[in-house]
């Protein structure tokens, strides 16, 4: 398919029936686009609620979320915490717990096929209990950033003031560990790719390469400390460093390692070619892309917005296929799109 006709088909998808003054719950208006470099699924669901989707979490078959609701008159925000199925119908809704209403300093989290809200600056875990539908306080828990059947990773982040990943091996139990902002970690052909942001400034972006965790400096700090002096990194190769530029997604795709990456035009999917990080594929329209979580299988799952409050979406890769899928709401989120800046 020539690139004209992939740009008016994606198009397409998301505008018709927007004119609709109703939502109802339908996956509709199903696209695949396939090149010699990835498979991309893009459908459209319609869901019958207000706000800009925020954070959000994909268990199973069913999508957690929260959409913003901005009050203009008041301090305080409306968000609403609603349970989607992979069509849009809402399953539950309700406002969004007190820990974590007017903060961005949370992230949702799964375990043991569970939700938990996880607010940093408290060091605080909330629970969702699905059998009575409230959440409920629990311990907080030490959940590794990643792990496979060989490391268990950590990372203690503290922005600007420094950061560290750690590599537990699960054999011996020694640790390793090295200078890192990590967002999404990769393990591809037997070796670790970190892909790090700081939003400081401008930003700082950087990709690295860990070939062999026990080539790193061994570690005996504690994973806590705030001892961020001689950073180490040995083991670590860099294969990108820049600023003002982000790349929100990582993913393993049909054998190869690409990267999502947006500006005010358009987003783009990307790959290291002769070692310089090179669009592949272009996607038109503005999207801010949030990185939520790692799926099981090599998948990674991801949300965004646009400069248009009705349309939103869910970004879930795979080796297999990269699925799209955009959520069509009725906007009215209280949100000024000319004064304020999407990048919360």
């Amino acid at each position: 398919m020539k690139k004209s006709g992939i740009l008016i088909c994606i198009f397409f998808l998301v505008t018709i029936h927007f004119g609709n003054s109703s939502c109802s719950h339908q996956t509709t208006n199903k696209l695949q686009i396939t090149t010699s470099n990835v498979t991309i699924n893009i459908d459209t669901i319609y869901v019958n609620t207000y706000g800009i989707l925020g954070n959000s979490i994909k268990i199973k078959d069913k999508y957690y979320t929260i959409f913003r609701i901005f009050d203009r008159n008041s301090t305080l925000n409306k968000d609403k915490f609603i349970i989607l199925d992979t069509k849009g119908k809402i399953l539950h809704q309700m406002d969004v717990p007190e820990d974590i209403k007017n903060t961005y300093n949370y992230s949702l989290k799964i375990h043991n096929d569970s939700l938990i809200a996880y607010i940093k600056f408290y060091n605080k875990m909330i629970y969702f209990n699905e059998d009575s539908l409230k959440w409920q306080n629990i311990k907080t828990l030490d959940l590794p950033f990643y792990e496979d059947k060989e490391y268990i990773v950590t990372v203690n982040d503290m922005g600007e003031f420094g950061s560290t990943v750690f590599f537990k091996n699960k054999r011996t139990g020694l640790k390793y560990e090295g200078f890192s902002h990590p967002l999404v970690i990769n393990k591809y052909h037997n070796q670790y790719y970190i892909t790090n942001y700081l939003p400081h400034d401008y930003g700082f972006c950087s990709i690295v390469k860990i070939n062999d965790p026990q080539q790193m400096k061994v570690s005996t700090k504690d994973e806590k400390s705030f001892d961020f002096k001689n950073c180490s990194r040995k083991g670590m190769e860099k294969l990108l460093d820049t600023t003002g530029f982000y790349i929100p997604v990582s993913f393993i795709h049909r054998d190869k390692l690409f990267h999502l990456h947006s500006d005010r035009n358009n987003t783009y999917i990307a790959t290291f070619i002769n070692k310089k990080l090179t669009n592949i594929f272009t996607l038109p329209g503005y999207t801010n892309i949030t990185y939520q979580q790692k799926l099981p299988d090599q998948s990674q799952f991801a949300t965004f917005v646009t400069d248009n409050e009705k349309i939103h979406g869910f970004i879930e890769t795979t080796p297999q296929a990269i699925n799209i899928r955009y959520v069509i709401t009725n906007g009215n989120s209280g949100y000024d799109y000319n004064e304020e800046s999407l990048f919360f």
